[in-house]
């Protein structure tokens, strides 16, 4: 915790275990004395924004392989003065890994799909959220924004739209993974084509590939 002046007068044990000193190495100093390892604030430090904005502030900071969120806290007084700040430092570098390597998969799948010789058709419930370049050439347009407006149910064969509205129930109500299916889909040329559909829970997802 840090005065008006970011002098820290409090720590906890998670403080001393991050910054590998005593209590009373730290007590005293200025909060950029012991972060930074500078003789004054540096220019993002989120206190000085906190102390205009006196909202929380917070920024993310890489220190070697290590990344941590630092967030900033006001503290008022009964009067409501701004007399300090909580300041806390969090280590986010395993959420950070995992969110690099989410992003690095997405788009290795992306890649994937965008060629594959089978359609590859993703929807949430009823709307259309994916459609690789297989299925966008069999459809006869160029991109998705021309029917990911329209209702997937749109492109169901009519003997089977009640069937798969009953299985988008069973994934979104009951959470299952449905079992593939066999159905024809209606292009928009009006080409009837055979399909086998997956469902899996994440997102009411189809993956649908020409049979």
């Amino acid at each position: 915790m840090l005065t008006a002046d970011q002098i820290i007068f409090m720590v906890n044990k998670s403080a001393l275990e991050l910054f590998q000193s005593k209590e009373e190495e730290l007590l005293g100093k200025h909060c950029w004395e012991i972060g930074h390892s500078t003789d004054e604030p540096v220019p993002m430090c989120p206190f000085l924004k906190m102390h205009k904005s006196l909202h929380r502030e917070k920024m993310e900071l890489q220190v070697r392989d290590m990344t941590f969120e630092v967030t900033v806290d006001p503290i008022f007084d009964k009067d409501n003065n701004f007399i300090g700040a909580v300041h806390i430092i969090r280590n986010i570098t395993e959420l950070k890994n995992i969110e690099r390597l989410l992003i690095e998969n997405q788009e290795k799948y992306r890649l994937i799909t965008e060629h594959l010789p089978d359609i590859v058709l993703i929807h949430s419930g009823e709307k259309i959220l994916y459609a690789n370049n297989a299925l966008l050439k069999r459809m006869g347009i160029k991109s998705l924004e021309e029917i990911k407006d329209i209702p997937i149910i749109n492109f169901v064969h009519p003997d089977y739209r009640d069937v798969v509205q009953e299985r988008i129930k069973r994934i979104i109500v009951n959470k299952e993974i449905v079992e593939s299916m066999e159905e024809k889909f209606i292009l928009p040329s009006g080409e009837i084509i055979d399909v086998d559909v997956r469902g899996v829970l994440e997102r009411c997802v189809a993956l649908s590939n020409i049979v």
